[in-house]
């Protein structure tokens, strides 16, 4: 027996149906004896049933179907052919096609179609377009969202402070530049006085530079603030391990971030990204060639 697919919204216990077609004119289909099974995924369509019910022949052909009055021949539908399925077009009473949408989804399945959004606009849609759901209930989260979505959560603020200049130094090596200075430099360092804020920057060529470096910042600001070093805090990085048996020598404390974790570092990222922004924006402003 030939089937055509079709969707309706029918009501439990409805004895008969009308279709609605989106021909030039008013053509109803009265079906008689319709059952309703509400948890079939596609609804399909009885030949026979139909044109008993409702007068009229079909013509199927392998792309499409026609549907023609038995007794005028008069053409009153004409139908796609999809996947070895004949497709019932109609309208509703708003004038909303209901006819390629016959799957029943449950609500997780939908939610994937539709590229994993929240499942409040899930539901909102699913009701705004009243569109076939089989099972409405959401009991696991999506295991998609959770891979994809999930975010960091944020670090709280640290509440320390310092009391006193030279208590604590974050310092950090940027690069390499991806274009060398003139005077052949292509990295920096910098030391930032947690309680201060000021910054000091040294271009050097090499990370191994770091240890020399360090030895001329030291110098001068102890003298500058007739202060000692108390502790150095750095990323852990290769340039910084030969840098943490100077620091014991000199009686100085290296405190180091977990790795993977620049929120422990938040100070000299920040001016990793002002000091970086900064030099473009002076290059762009004058309009510098890039090797300079």
């Amino acid at each position: 027996m030939a089937l055509i697919r079709y969707e309706l919204a029918m009501v439990k216990g409805c004895p008969f149906i009308m279709l609605d077609t989106p021909v030039s004119f008013l053509q109803l289909f009265n079906l008689i004896s319709v059952l309703h099974v509400p948890t079939i995924s596609k609804n399909l369509l009885s030949v026979h049933k139909f044109i008993s019910d409702t007068n009229t022949f079909f013509e199927f052909h392998p792309n499409y179907f026609l549907l023609k009055d038995r007794r005028s021949k008069k053409l009153l539908l004409h139908g796609p052919n999809s996947h070895g399925l004949y497709q019932f077009p109609f309208f509703n009473n708003k004038a909303s096609p209901f006819a390629l949408i016959g799957e029943r989804v449950s609500i997780p399945q939908w939610h994937s179609r539709f590229g994993h959004p929240s499942l409040k606009l899930v539901r909102q849609i699913l009701s705004s377009f009243q569109l076939p759901v089989s099972n409405s209930k959401v009991t696991d989260p999506c295991s998609a969202c959770l891979r994809s979505k999930s975010k960091q959560l944020p670090f709280s603020k640290s509440l320390s402070r310092s009391i006193c200049p030279l208590e604590l130094i974050y310092t950090d090596v940027w690069g390499p530049a991806p274009i060398c200075s003139q005077s052949g430099f292509k990295y920096y360092v910098f030391f930032i006085d947690n309680f201060s804020r000021y910054i000091w920057f040294y271009p050097i060529s090499y990370k191994g530079d770091v240890t020399r470096i360090f030895h001329k910042f030291k110098i001068y600001v102890e003298c500058f603030f007739k202060e000692k070093i108390r502790t150095v805090q750095s990323d852990w990085g290769g340039e910084y391990r030969p840098f943490h048996t100077l620091l014991q020598s000199l009686g100085i404390s290296h405190r180091v971030s977990y790795p993977h974790t620049h929120q422990q570092n938040g100070k000299i990222e920040c001016k990793h990204r002002h000091i970086v922004e900064t030099g473009l924006a002076l290059l762009s402003h004058t309009k510098v060639p890039l090797q300079f």
